[in-house]
């Protein structure tokens, strides 16, 4: 009897102990399952003069940023983020968090543009106005080098337009070489703010410049964006800007509705 019972709890034990193993393997395959959040990318001032300073921030034992600054995708061999980066020229930052025991962050991408040319100083005229409950600080916002946030509503930079199509028109003081034209601009698709469906470039009534962008097939992520759009490269005293946008797609709740077009800065180059 006695060996009977020894061999019963030996038994329940052997159990017990390979129960405890085979669970012991599935908890380190969960952890795999799970996507870092990404990384929190603060920027000094994304429109500057002379330099600016980058910072990346990710908090958890073991995990590590990476970042590329050629605008590639960030992979695990890619540099390992040490701290604050000082940045003196154009450039695309992006950025990611890695951890071996879990999947790692989506890529937060960034862009900071360094002015060379100002045209603080030019008449906008913009067709249709502003909508009434986004209006920055006036149409002169689009060239004072005033940053908005993906905090639109709280008291912003960013103008926000509500049409198929806009126009914007640039009158500068005097001739500026220019071969390049940005646009500062919001995407928000959980806001209804998407980026144009294409832009057309004249001055004087000539065709200088265009871009075609793409539809998204699903929802991106919220952030901030510059849209580059090379132009014939020429000495201009007159810029028309005219963007198209195309309805909300059919994945998207407000479908077949016109979307917000947001915008905070035009830029030249």
């Amino acid at each position: 009897m006695k060996y009977k019972v020894n061999f019963i709890l030996l038994f329940l034990f052997g159990i017990g102990f390979w129960s405890c193993k085979q669970n012991s393997e599935p908890k380190f395959a969960e952890n795999k399952l799970f996507e870092l959040a990404p990384p929190r990318v603060v920027i000094d001032s994304t429109i500057f003069k002379n330099s600016t300073v980058i910072t990346a921030y990710f908090e958890v034992d073991g995990a590590k940023i990476r970042y590329t600054t050629d605008g590639g995708n960030v992979e695990k061999s890619s540099t390992i983020y040490k701290g604050p980066l000082e940045v003196n020229e154009t450039g695309n930052y992006n950025f990611k968090v890695f951890h071996p025991d879990y999947q790692p962050s989506k890529q937060i991408s960034t862009k900071v543009v360094k002015i060379n040319q100002s045209i603080s100083d030019a008449l906008i005229i913009t067709s249709p106005q502003p909508h009434a409950n986004y209006k920055g600080t006036g149409i002169n916002s689009l060239t004072d080098l005033k940053k908005g946030s993906t905090q639109f509503r709280n008291g912003s930079y960013w103008l926000g337009f509500l049409s198929p199509t806009t126009t914007i028109q640039l009158n500068l003081k005097k001739e500026l070489p220019i071969s390049k034209i940005v646009l500062s601009t919001l995407k928000d698709h959980n806001s209804w703010i998407f980026s144009p469906k294409s832009i057309a470039v004249t001055s004087n009534s000539k065709h200088i410049g265009d871009l075609k962008l793409e539809s998204p097939d699903s929802a991106q992520l919220t952030q901030l964006e510059f849209i580059e759009i090379p132009l014939e490269q020429g000495v201009y005293s007159e810029i028309n800007l005219q963007l198209t946008m195309e309805n909300i797609p059919e994945w998207h709740q407000g479908k077949g509705t016109i979307p917000f077009f947001f915008i905070d800065e035009i830029l030249v180059e």
